[in-house]
């Protein structure tokens, strides 16, 4: 209960911020407009200047111990090394992760300033006036920080943290709160699209509906959608092969950290399904329906590729990106719910054959 608490409050002030962004949208042209748009830029603005200040302390923190408000957090790393935690690369890792996340705010910011929006306008159709698209493009940081911060970290550091973790009991097996984290987590997703396109602000739900591409589907519709999820799984695997015949081959850390992280749902037809329709739910409805009218096939795409940041920058992160571009091309042609059925068709099907590839494993050892 206390993780979909935490998830709430993580996903609450992104939603407020939205639908203010939405009522400056609903009043441009008349005099209320301004002040919609000053108090939503101050707090995007508020919220990137504490990051940036943060960033800016980590990379100026070669001598972490003269810097009061880091001081803390070292010493509680420290008090837990001797239980096996790499706490020296971590601290190792600081600066680096302070210019990440300094070069994220930064970036953030500049994407409030309208004459930048004017120049990414000749790259992606969005309105650069509009107080919604900028806010959108501003948030799109959120998703390069967290990348950056676990590429400072590096796979092999966070895998030893998860692999301790779950010996000490903090990542448990597939348990029904797990499962809830899991459909709140993409509930809310769904949620942050809906009320970013303009619900219970500007748009009543039919039209928020049309706009995300959300409609009752056809038969058509499910066995496109259906079909083309497993066409997602046979171009991975070719990924996966081609990529392998020419040396490259699935990271030895970014396996690991799945089987800790996924590897309790991966175990049950229940966490199977969850993995399959929670996210279709969730990550379709924001990535294919809201931001890919304004953000483009490529970038929306590639924003869905580095959202998956426990691949970090490596082969599954390219099979993500192509299996992304399936899905882009569903909403384009189709609609966003002939994309979730793709998604959902893909994430079960992996499901499926890595619980048999367990199962087959479990078999020849007895």
């Amino acid at each position: 209960m206390s993780e979909s608490l935490n998830t709430v409050l993580l996903f609450l002030p992104l939603i407020v911020i939205v639908w203010l962004a939405n009522q400056a949208e609903r009043r441009r042209g008349d005099g209320s407009a301004a002040i919609w748009h000053r108090l939503t830029y101050g707090i995007v603005v508020g919220f990137y200047a504490i990051v940036l200040l943060v960033g800016l302390l980590l990379m100026l923190g070669t001598t972490i111990g003269t810097i009061p408000l880091l001081e803390d957090f070292v010493s509680s790393l420290s008090l837990r090394a001797e239980s096996g935690l790499p706490v020296d690369r971590i601290i190792q890792s600081l600066p680096v992760i302070g210019f990440g996340i300094s070069f994220a705010a930064v970036m953030g910011i500049l994407f409030l300033w309208r004459p930048v929006r004017r120049i990414l306008a000749r790259l992606l159709p969005i309105d650069a006036d509009s107080p919604v698209h900028a806010v959108a493009l501003s948030f799109t940081m959120l998703i390069v920080l967290n990348m950056m911060v676990i590429l400072a970290i590096g796979l092999d550091t966070l895998t030893e943290v998860v692999v301790q973790q779950a010996a000490e009991g903090a990542l448990d097996d597939v348990s029904p709160a797990m499962l809830g984290g899991l459909w709140v987590q993409q509930g809310l997703m769904a949620l942050w699209a809906l009320i970013g396109v303009g619900w219970l602000s500007r748009r009543p739900l039919g039209e928020t509906l049309a706009r995300l591409g959300i409609e009752r589907p056809s038969l058509r519709d499910v066995a496109v959608g259906i079909g083309a999820g497993f066409s997602a799984v046979l171009v991975s695997m070719i990924v996966s092969g081609v990529a392998t015949g020419l040396g490259v081959g699935v990271d030895p850390d970014v396996q690991g950290l799945n089987e800790v992280l996924l590897g309790p749902l991966l175990g049950s037809a229940a966490g199977i399904l969850t993995i399959g329709f929670a996210a279709a739910l969730g990550e379709e409805t924001l990535f294919r329906g809201a931001l890919q009218p304004r953000f483009g096939i490529f970038f929306t795409t590639l924003l869905f590729a580095i959202t998956h940041n426990q691949y970090g920058l490596s082969l599954s992160t390219v099979v993500v990106f192509a299996a992304g571009l399936i899905f882009a091309w569903l909403r384009y042609r189709y609609n966003t719910v002939a994309a979730m059925l793709a998604h959902a068709t893909y994430n079960i099907t992996l499901g499926l054959l890595a619980l048999l590839a367990l199962r087959l494993l479990e078999n020849t050892q007895v």
